[in-house]
């Protein structure tokens, strides 16, 4: 038991500091139906995605599999941006305020005195029209203000052998995460406030207004969109070693990595087009980077693992000149394993960033595996430590008959947060 209190104290003394990581993914319905926990409680057959010293670690009956494909999507709009830019665009307040201060075909329309001279008499009308059609367009983009949705979807096919002696694993995966969050400037705020301001004032002093000091074609706030495609290819690589008189695995994963940026802005008026063109917003990158993992089993029963995804500090530019940061991800966790039961948990050592857009996640993953003969559930939690109304609960189930068909699900108390994830696959 010293030697797993050793892997938690060693961590904890390397890793505690704060960092900013991309956030760990759940590719397989194995892992994301029992909240996530892989770092000791992953088989061999997806060791090589979550802790390649797994291939010498786990399932020590496991001879061979095959995963084609396994696949996860996550999707979290917490601040229901889509709706907000949804009625935003329904409501159509900019093309209203338009309206409102169009004076195209009625010059006088502002305009108190009439040539006569007679009173105007729809100006008090005219203006007071004008006021509440440029209030709507101020509480419309504050609707909109750091909002954000965040989402990610991982895909990874692997052939593994696991062996205590000698286990590798070829991974090919894929991972496109990030975000979109509504950014309203201070510019536009200010003019609209110094329109309606101005039309108040109009309207009480009887005064021919200034329609120019808010123009929405100028409008600054904007929707932010800025993912990362992530593809690895990788040959994973463990040992088990006695070292006094514990038995600890360790894994490598060497892996060329293609980086694909993606930075794109809508701007203004142009918050209701839908005819993006990704290749303007898109930079690409080839590089190389390394995962590491230890294991140690105690008994036969216990379990404790550490992994560090992407242990080189990578950074890639995008089009838009933000800078997408690639550290390394600390996490670890302990699991115990009975003849027809697995109970994990995990913890993330350092604060995960989805590029820089939406909220920083720090998990606390909790799960625990039922094997009824062939058919296997999952249930799990997992919560975030930076923020706990993004907490998800996860339940997965696996039918396990030489081919393997797994599927789970996961979402947030609030249900604004789902996830799934679907495998098949061969094992042996």
């Amino acid at each position: 038991m010293k030697a797993i209190k050793g892997i938690f104290v060693l961590s904890t003394v390397l890793f505690s500091a704060h960092t900013l990581a991309l956030p760990f993914m759940a590719y397989d319905p194995r892992t994301l139906g029992m909240g996530g926990t892989s770092v000791s409680a992953a088989n061999s057959t997806t060791a090589a995605l979550y802790n390649p010293a797994l291939l010498s670690a786990a399932n020590k009956d496991d001879d061979f599999s095959i995963t084609l494909p396994t696949l996860g999507v996550r999707v979290a709009d917490a601040d229901e941006l889509a709706q907000a830019v949804t009625d935003f665009n329904d409501a159509d307040y900019v093309g209203k305020f338009d309206a409102a201060t169009d004076t195209t075909s009625d010059p006088d329309r502002f305009n108190p005195i009439l040539p006569g001279p007679v009173p105007n008499p729809n100006f008090a009308a005219n203006v007071t029209n004008a006021i509440s059609a440029a209030q709507n367009v101020l509480t419309g983009i504050q609707t909109l203000s750091n909002k954000t949705i965040e989402a990610q979807i991982g895909a990874g096919t692997l052939i593994s052998i696991p062996s205590r002696n000698f286990g590798f694993a070829l991974v090919a995966s894929g991972t496109l995460g990030g975000g979109v969050v509504g950014d309203v400037t201070a510019e536009d705020l200010a003019q609209i406030n110094a329109q309606i301001a101005e039309l108040e004032a109009a309207l009480i002093g009887s005064t021919a207004p200034d329609l120019t000091l808010f123009d929405p074609n100028a409008m600054t706030t904007n929707i932010q969109a800025r993912f990362g495609l992530i593809q690895e290819y990788g040959l994973a690589i463990s040992k088990e070693y006695e070292i006094g008189e514990a038995d600890y695995a360790f894994g490598i994963t060497p892996k060329v990595v293609k980086m694909q940026t993606i930075d794109y802005k809508l701007v203004g008026s142009a918050l209701d087009q839908a005819d993006i063109n990704i290749e303007t917003g898109l930079t690409e990158y080839s590089d190389f980077n390394l995962d590491f993992g230890v294991a140690h089993n105690y008994n036969d029963e216990y379990r404790a693992g550490l992994v560090i995804k992407n242990l080189i500090p990578k950074s890639y530019k995008t089009v838009l000149g933000n800078t997408i940061k690639v550290n390394p991800a600390v996490r670890i966790g302990g699991s115990m394993h009975g003849a027809a039961y697995n109970v994990a948990a995990d913890l993330d050592l350092t604060e995960n960033d989805p590029l820089g857009l939406g909220g920083k996640s720090r998990y606390l993953s909790l799960g625990t595996e039922l094997d009824l003969w062939l058919l296997k559930v999952q249930l799990g939690y997992r919560y975030n430590i930076s923020d706990s109304d993004a907490s998800i609960m996860t339940a997965g189930l696996g039918l396990n008959l030489g081919l393997d068909v797994e599927v789970a699900g996961a979402m947030n108390p609030s249900g604004n947060e789902y996830g799934v994830a679907a495998r098949v696959g061969f094992s042996f």
